[in-house]
């Protein structure tokens, strides 16, 4: 939902996967999601951890890292609190 709601904003940019990082687990990311996590791991939003994308895992709390990345969209509470 994060690529599409980029390509909304900006339909022209590049959204080319090329200079992605490549995960060791990539072939366990499913095919149609595949070129969006290669192309928000090139934009720095998702890292991994030692090479490995996980993306059998439950990324939990991790997840509010995401709001560092969308200006203006500060922790919760301050959002809340505003």
């Amino acid at each position: 939902m994060l690529v599409r709601t980029i390509k909304l904003i900006a339909p022209n940019a590049d959204y080319s996967t090329e200079g992605a990082p490549s995960f060791t687990d990539q072939a366990d990311i499913s095919g149609w999601a595949l070129n969006d996590c290669l192309y928000i791991a090139k934009l720095g939003i998702i890292k991994g951890s030692d090479g490995i994308h996980a993306p059998c895992c439950d990324a939990g709390p991790s997840r509010s890292g995401l709001r560092q990345h969308i200006p203006g969209a500060g922790p919760c509470h301050e959002r809340a609190n505003s």
